[in-house]
């Protein structure tokens, strides 16, 4: 799973650095950083665009411009 440290919201402040990161009941990342309602997160890109919560606390990840993300393929295969 390739990770990347992505800036996130939270809609609460609250989740502390090394809380885990939940998406769909899995963990798809760990917080490593906050200030407030901001934090830094070390996720799975393919978790990015699912609903993710922290300590109860919503996250809302904020893709910077200059931040290149692979795109989600759906073929598992090689070519």
């Amino acid at each position: 799973m390739k990770r990347r440290l992505v800036p996130v919201e939270l809609n609460t402040p609250g989740a502390a650095p090394g809380t885990p990161v939940m998406a769909d009941g899995h963990e798809a990342g760990e917080i490593r950083s906050t200030a407030g309602k901001l934090a830094l997160a070390m996720l799975r890109l393919d978790a990015v665009e699912k609903v993710l919560t922290a300590s109860g606390a919503q996250l809302i990840p904020r893709i910077l411009t200059w931040m290149q993300l692979p795109h989600p393929t759906k073929s598992s295969g090689t070519a």
